[in-house]
């Protein structure tokens, strides 16, 4: 009996070898091949000042690897990255707490794709601070419907202005405010093809993607464009309509604009957003038309005849064939009488309006106009005021580093930004006001 037992253990344990033996000789799929670039976006800091590391974790077609393990080692303690959508990297971020050699061990993996490790170091000294290991030469890569061309490095409180040197693009220039020091990274703006509702025309659709520029680095951003008159006529639109959406996983929302110029050809608009995505130029076409038989505000005798009638025509005639004897004479002086009374009416309307009715409008939105126009004027000198602070404490930080100034320029900055804010606010206002009012706004000529 224990014999027998002993040659079913020995067969079962020679049959699991062969079977190991076997799997070891299975093909496994290959695993995708990635690539790993960290990047410390501020490599000249100071004691007790933050850094921030990236590390851009893709495959070989340049699509990030997402949902993967990226681990940072320093100073023997292991910590993890997290991936940041808008920069289409990992991120970490680091103080200095004393002068001193660093070095930043990180790793990514995920399943079915290539491990890669990375190390980069940094030099803390007393006089200055300095990468060790490889990094890219400080540049912002810009791409413009596929041209590549390159923005310079920007400091905090400084702007990148790019502008769309492309005679058939509508969009026509960006800005975005710096509130950290941007020294590397990607933007990529290209055209987009946006579904929108039936009763929306779309105009012209725009993508900016940043990469390697984190959200903490920038503050408002500010997108120039233009909409073709020609557009809006060949398509019988509506400009009061024209609008912008902002189009980001699948969520939309309205941006404000503000028309700041117009010439012959175009109508001059920009806005301002903090997130970027997809932007859709769109607007809606006219419910009324020339052919409705309806003589509407915007249609005249020479722009619509078929809805206002011709210019000139008299249709008195019709009026008199119909009579007979001397009732024609009489309708005729009946009808050319209440054209008299129609007209001095009209005018004495006129002249009371302009004397009495009209002035007290005038006098009741006066006041609401002009406070604006000097709220706006008193917050514009403001922020020169404080701009020309922000640029003095910047001297000094440049001369000396101290925390008390860094915390000024901090408070400094935010109230800057809430000036801007409220600059935008009473510009709108006052727009609102001039439409209403129909006062014409002094435009300036674009140089």
């Amino acid at each position: 009996m224990r014999i027998g037992l002993l040659i079913v253990i020995t067969v079962f344990m020679i049959s699991v070898a062969h079977a190991a033996s076997l799997g070891a000789t299975l093909t496994v799929a290959p695993e995708i091949q990635t690539s790993l670039i960290p990047t410390i976006l501020n490599p000249s800091p100071k004691i007790n000042e933050y850094i921030t590391i990236i590390a851009d974790y893709e495959d070989t077609n340049g699509t990030d690897v997402q949902n993967a393990t990226v681990k940072i080692q320093v100073e023997g303690k292991m910590y993890n990255m997290t991936y940041v959508p808008s920069a289409s990297a990992y991120s970490f971020e680091y103080v200095f707490s004393e002068y001193g050699t660093y070095f930043f061990y990180i790793t990514a993996e995920k399943g079915g794709y290539e491990k890669q490790e990375k190390v980069i170091s940094m030099s803390i000294s007393k006089t200055k601070s300095r990468l060790i290991g490889s990094a890219p030469t400080p540049k912002i890569d810009v791409i413009v419907r596929g041209e590549n061309s390159n923005h310079s490095p920007v400091l905090s409180g400084e702007n990148i202005s790019i502008s769309f040197d492309l005679p058939d693009m509508n969009f026509q220039h960006l800005i975005i405010n710096a509130v950290q020091p941007i020294n590397y990274g990607t933007m990529n703006m290209s055209d987009c093809n946006p579904s929108l509702t039936e009763e929306n025309i779309v105009y012209d659709c725009i993508s900016i993607k940043l990469k390697n520029i984190l959200p903490i680095q920038y503050g408002m951003a500010h997108l120039y464009f233009r909409v073709s008159k020609q557009w809006i006529d060949n398509n019988n639109i509506n400009a009061s309509t024209i609008s912008i959406l902002k189009i980001s996983n699948e969520t939309t929302s309205t941006l404000t604009i503000t028309q700041n110029g117009e010439d012959e050809n175009y109508y001059y608009f920009y806005t301002n957003f903090s997130e970027f995505s997809n932007f859709v130029v769109y607007a809606q076409q006219n419910t009324v038309y020339c052919g409705d038989n309806i003589c509407n505000n915007n249609e005249s005798c020479e722009t619509c005849s078929q809805d206002c009638g011709v210019c000139g025509e008299i249709t008195i005639l019709p009026i008199i064939e119909n009579c007979t004897n001397g009732s024609c004479v009489i309708m005729s002086v009946c009808w050319f009488g209440a054209i008299v009374v129609v007209i001095i009416a009209g005018i004495s309307y006129y002249l009371l309006c302009q004397k009495k009715v009209l002035s007290p409008q005038k006098k009741e939105r006066a006041p609401k106009f002009k406070n604006k126009k000097l709220k706006l004027k008193n917050l514009n000198q403001k922020a020169r005021k404080l701009e020309k602070e922000i640029r003095d404490i910047k001297k000094k930080l440049k001369k000396k580093e101290s925390r008390e100034l860094r915390k000024k320029f901090g408070k400094k900055l935010k109230e800057l930004n809430k000036i801007h804010e409220k600059i935008e606010d009473y510009k709108n206002e006052i727009v609102e006001l001039e439409h209403k009012h129909k006062i014409k706004p002094k435009i300036k000529k674009r140089k």
